[in-house]
């Protein structure tokens, strides 16, 4: 019987050990993703998605970090009050998480057309204006570092104000080759 709370006690440490490595890397995932948002967040306000997300990765990390951490030391040091309530809070994190992973897959497009929707209206919309030096930056940064144009495609720049001050043309950031004197490009020749 003794092999099976030894076998037992290694796999509590293992788990957690790896839940300690997941939070980890979940928060060093989530600050790597918040200084490359940083930009947008000054562009765009903060609160929006695209800023709350990688807050939101920080958070989550943390919590498995912290709770790993203290079930790897539960376990080394055998106290049973503070086993019975890491596994009672890892259970119900587990079931959190698989309720979180449902959401995920059901609410993908949501997500997706809700960033879209927000690109558009405060990106592309307001891009070139001269009050919104801030949002062209960012919107030539973001182009230009994803290698795309626009929130769906160069069809977006029709219409905008920038788009009705140079018909068929996208910014510099969505050209394939641009010339460093050029501030625009066809819109044949923009990134898709």
């Amino acid at each position: 019987m003794e092999w099976y709370f030894r076998s037992l006690r290694f796999f509590l440490a293992l788990f957690n050990f790896l839940l300690t490595i997941t939070g980890g890397g979940l928060l060093g995932f989530g600050v790597h993703i918040s200084s490359k948002t940083a930009l947008f967040d000054n562009a765009f306000g903060s609160g929006n998605l695209i800023t709350v997300i990688p807050i939101a990765i920080i958070a989550f990390g943390c919590v498995l970090f912290v709770i790993g951490f203290t079930g790897c030391c539960s376990i080394m040091f055998q106290v049973t009050c503070l086993l019975n309530l890491h596994l009672t809070i890892v259970s119900m994190i587990l079931l959190g998480e698989i309720a979180v992973i449902a959401l995920t897959f059901g609410m993908s497009g949501t997500v997706a057309r809700t960033l879209t929707v927000q690109l558009r209206e405060s990106g592309v919309e307001q891009y070139g204006k001269s009050s919104m030096e801030m949002i062209t930056g960012a919107m030539d940064k973001m182009q230009g570092t994803l290698g795309c144009c626009g929130a769906n495609s160069s069809l977006d720049w029709e219409g905008t104000w920038w788009g009705e001050r140079h018909h068929s043309m996208v910014p510099w950031s969505c050209c394939e080759e641009r010339n460093s004197f050029d501030e625009s490009c066809q819109m044949s020749e923009a990134r898709q």
